[in-house]
């Protein structure tokens, strides 16, 4: 018996400790760009237009993703800019490109700030391609919305 009681603690041991140092490994998260912070390095600017590389966790269901519903881009001109998401070169990435230029939807004011919205709440979260549901949040649990900002240095 002590045996078995043993090996239990084991498993449970080593649950806590995954939970500590990064949280059940099958949840389905967004490994990049990081959220909640601002930076000017996680995007690119092509013919005028900004891409966002995003990566999850997992292979995300391209048919969860509802470009100005549950994938929103805020800029400075426009709350919900129009945009474009494509995949990416793996099953986990996907891009996410504005249909106008940088200078129309950023005042440079100096510089130009936006935010990324990817949804796991409401009538439409983005989801895995095995159902999962997006842990946006980052609380080991499904759902919750992730948000990051990024600058245009002017």
């Amino acid at each position: 018996m002590s045996r078995k009681v043993s090996r239990s603690l084991i498993g449970l041991c080593a649950g806590v400790v995954l939970l500590l140092i990064g949280g059940c490994p099958y949840t389905f998260t967004v490994l990049y760009p990081t959220a909640m912070q601002t930076t000017s390095q996680d995007f690119q600017l092509d013919n005028g237009k900004i891409v966002i590389r995003v990566t999850f966790s997992q292979p995300v269901d391209m048919s969860s993703l509802i470009a100005g519903t549950n994938v929103i881009l805020v800029t400075e001109t426009d709350p919900n800019a129009n945009i474009t998401i494509t995949a990416g070169t793996t099953a986990a990435d996907i891009l996410i490109t504005t249909v106008d230029d940088a200078s129309d939807l950023l005042n440079f004011d100096p510089d130009g700030f936006f935010t990324l919205r990817l949804l796991g709440s409401g009538a439409n979260p983005i989801k895995s391609s095995t159902g999962e549901v997006l842990d946006g949040d980052g609380d080991g649990t499904a759902g919750g919305n992730y948000e990051t900002t990024f600058v245009l240095i002017g």
